[in-house]
């Protein structure tokens, strides 16, 4: 049996590639939509606003679930 070393930066991959390669081997990743909803959940919170309808639209958009 033979063996090969390679050395691999993964900085020669750009991220689009990263993310495809996840996905084909099925690992779940943090949907950009849900991170932009709970920034800004989160921006509303310390500048003490209002959150109640977004935290809500979360909870449906993730759970499926009216709050």
């Amino acid at each position: 049996m033979s063996y090969i070393n390679v050395d691999i930066d993964l900085s020669d991959f750009d991220s689009a590639d990263l993310l495809e390669e996840l996905r084909i081997r099925d690992v779940d990743l943090i949907d950009p939509d849900i991170v932009e909803r709970i920034q800004a959940l989160y921006d509303k919170i310390s500048t003490k606003q209002d959150y109640t309808k977004d935290l809500n639209d979360l909870i449906y958009h993730v759970l499926g679930r009216i709050v």
